[in-house]
């Protein structure tokens, strides 16, 4: 190559390099990290790849493809080219003593849910925007943002919210809400944004600043199928980062709720498909203020369901939250951010102590010993899951046999409601070796609802892998254990009643090892 050639090279890839740095001061090359509509066609999602990912009704982020009502900001998460719904965000103003509620009031077309337009500002008239607004992407000292604005029809108190939304590439997974009113609203005292379904995933820990809440404990009276409250918790009840931000946050009791089917894919005719099941990973969701955004006006509020929504089928596991959210005085440009946790909030918030499942410990009684020497030896499989030999195969403790064994349309269950009804209490247990090629451990399960008295157990050793209890009622529903960790290792699985009176009792049945092609 002549050194005339070689200078024309090296100029030429000095250009390129400078475009390229000159695109990223524009957005262009940053763009790709950013999810956002950008040709006729595209959805209006808009998020971070493989983070945080945010849409308004009629685009959904489950996989069923359920646009489900309007009136909310659907909240998930992007992981290996999949979306997964984490909550939905309603829009609540409060005028004077009238609360206004987005996914509820009738909107000016008769149909239930407010209407939500997307522009690609807080200043930009939705009339005046693009059918697929791509939203502005912007240089911040926490790198590049994407922002655009939710603008909320008119609420029958006079309230006309605008939401602006920002997702910062930095931080994928969380973004900030800034609150504002359009130039006709009436003046709102508040604007409260609350992630309402909690109960998808079963979140039952309320993580506040010296201790966390548990639903059971809070509703511990409430036999209800409607909402249930709580005094709003202050300012000085929240938790305070190092930094001083101030943070709430909720999380699942269950360590994986997406093993958890609650509803029968039909009835009476009618399918359900997989309604109510939560398809994503464990996380915590949380609320956050940054410090010096707050006062003190700032309160946090939850209330609980003990049934799905608009429904009588209660919910596996017990109450849990459903409603979860911060509310203060309103002022124009206030924010607050939104975000999920998939490891412990202690981590990533500092909270002085932890409440996400753990395989807590225990000590193995001799007899379980010697089952668990011989399952290893003789490489024994599951046995007897299905009742079909009544109890052969399982061991029996304490009054366990009085426990009886009935008949299901399909096969024969285990109920621990025996001659004594609710009374009599004890444990069935069996060793066996999870097969190499096992996916799942899967089971049905009804009546009793107690997570430390009424349970199915697996146990890896010394250590527990898994635990789910009931919902107060005989309607069964399916459990489906991840078990691709323990292929290979010998483990106990185990049927416990230790609760005497009403709804005393647990039935269980189905119990089957599921290799890798027939696991969901």
């Amino acid at each position: 190559m002549t050194a005339k050639k070689r200078a024309s090279c090296q100029q030429a890839a000095r250009f390129c390099l400078l475009a390229a740095i000159a695109a990223l001061g524009t957005g262009s090359a940053a763009a790709g990290e950013f999810i956002r509509p950008q040709k006729p066609g595209d959805p209006l999602v808009y998020g971070i790849k493989d983070g945080i990912v945010v849409t308004v009704h009629p685009y959904a982020l489950d996989q069923r493809r359920n646009g489900g009502p309007r009136g909310l900001l659907r909240v998930g998460y992007r992981e290996k080219g999949k979306t997964y719904l984490i909550n939905y965000i309603a829009v609540e103003p409060v005028v004077g003593k009238q609360r206004g509620y987005s996914e509820l009031q009738l909107s000016e077309d008769g149909r239930r849910g407010k209407r939500f337009t997307l522009s690609d500002g807080v200043e930009v008239p939705p009339e005046e925007a693009p059918a697929r607004p791509p939203g502005k992407i912007e240089d911040s000292p926490n790198g590049r943002v994407l922002s655009f604005a939710v603008h909320v029809e008119r609420f029958n108190n006079g309230a006309r919210p605008i939401i602006e939304v920002a997702l910062f590439e930095r931080q994928p997974r969380r973004l900030r809400f800034r609150t504002f009113a359009a130039a006709d609203s009436k003046p709102m005292d508040q604007c409260v944004l609350s992630a309402t379904m909690g109960n998808q995933s079963r979140c039952r820990y309320l993580w506040l600043g010296s201790k966390a809440v548990f639903a059971h404990a809070l509703y511990s009276e409430y036999t209800g199928v409607g909402f249930v409250e709580h005094a709003p918790y202050g300012l000085d009840q929240l938790h305070r980062t190092e930094s001083g931000d101030v943070v709430a946050a909720i999380s699942p009791d269950e360590f994986e709720p997406r093993e958890v089917f609650p509803l029968p894919p039909s009835i009476w005719g009618r399918r359900l498909g997989r309604a109510w099941h939560h398809p994503g990973r464990w996380m915590a969701q949380f609320w956050l203020k940054p410090k010096g955004s707050y006062d003190d006006s700032l309160r946090c509020r939850v209330n609980g369901r003990r049934v799905y929504w608009m429904s009588r089928w209660p919910i596996p596991g017990g109450i849990a939250f459903e409603s979860f959210e911060f509310r203060e005085r309103f002022k124009p440009g206030r924010e607050c951010w939104f975000g999920f946790a998939t490891g412990s909030p202690r981590r990533q918030f500092g909270f002085r102590y932890d409440v996400t499942p753990s395989a807590e410990s225990r000590e193995i009684p001799d007899k379980e010993t010697k089952q668990i020497e011989a399952a290893t030896k003789s490489h024994r499989r599951l046995a007897n899951g299905d009742f079909a030999e009544g109890l052969t195969g399982w061991r029996l403790e304490g009054g366990a046999k009085d426990f009886w064994l009935y008949e299901t349309p399909k096969e024969t269950a285990l109920t621990t409601y025996g001659a004594q009804k609710d009374v009599d209490q004890g444990r069935i247990y069996q060793c066996f070796k999870v097969p190499g090629s096992a996916s799942a451990l899967r089971f049905y399960l009804c009546g009793g609802c107690d997570p430390r008295r009424l349970y199915v157990a697996l146990w890896d050793g010394d250590r527990l892998w898994r635990r789910m209890t009931a919902r107060n009622d005989n309607a069964p529903f399916e459990v489906r254990w991840n078990v691709e960790p323990l292929r290979g290792r010998t483990v106990t699985l185990e049927i416990v009643d230790r609760k005497d009176g009403p709804w005393g009792f647990i039935g269980a049945y189905g119990f089957a090892v599921l290799p890798e092609d027939e696991s969901r």
